[in-house]
């Protein structure tokens, strides 16, 4: 299963790390995480997913999915195609 320390989590997700904070405890509270000693720094812990967070979160994948495929329909293809390249346009622009 894929790892990450919480710092790496606030940056990839745009928390705060308070924010942060307050998440994690709520998740692992529920049991969609647990967090793990850092092999790499030994004064750290990882986030990991568990097998319930696993299961969520294709759950959650699905209905967006399906949300998405819901909401495109309202353009043209070449609409959605426009759309496509202007969002990979400020991607890279964010990405920078």
């Amino acid at each position: 299963p894929h790892c990450l320390t919480p710092t790496e989590l606030s940056t990839a997700m745009l928390f705060s790390s308070g924010g942060l904070t307050k998440v994690l405890h709520r998740m692992t509270n529920v049991g969609y995480i647990t967090r793990i000693h850092n092999p790499h720094d030994k004064r750290g812990k990882l986030v990991q997913l568990t097998e319930s967070g696993g299961t969520l979160i294709n759950e959650v994948i699905v209905k967006l999915h399906s949300q998405e495929q819901s909401i495109m329909t309202a353009l043209s293809t070449h609409e959605n195609t426009a759309l496509n390249q202007l969002l990979e346009k400020l991607l890279n622009v964010w990405e920078e």
